[in-house]
């Protein structure tokens, strides 16, 4: 995130970003006894909204984010979630893995794209 964050805002700050992390939300990612990520995911109404996915770079590009994000829609599903969001930067690769995931653009700013998926 703080690449994108600089490259769109100029700057980035640790300690506002950690603020904004509510704990309470957090799930923590393991393999085997490694921390290699997290999520942040809150509910309001039918609708999901995913603050944060963030998975260590030696993880990414193996499928296990696909995995993930296939628990994590279960477990949305299940809380009677309709839908689910996702705020993603346009220049975040991730954009593209969303994408082939099912998600659709339903909103966009200058710097940010607002996806989202029916469940």
């Amino acid at each position: 995130m703080e690449t994108y964050t600089k490259e769109c805002w100029g700057r980035w700050d640790s300690k506002k970003f950690k603020s904004n992390l509510k704990k309470e939300n957090i799930k923590i990612i393991n393999y085997g006894k490694k921390k290699i990520g997290f999520f942040d995911i809150t509910r309001h109404n039918k609708l999901s909204y995913l603050h944060n996915l963030q998975i260590t770079s030696f993880f990414q590009g193996k499928g296990l984010g696909t995995k993930i994000m296939a628990i994590i829609e279960q477990g949305e599903k299940a809380a009677v979630s309709q839908k689910i969001n996702a705020k993603v930067f346009k220049k975040n690769p991730a954009t593209l893995f969303y994408r082939q995931l099912g998600y659709k653009t339903v909103k966009r700013d200058a710097h940010s794209l607002i996806l989202e998926k029916t469940l």
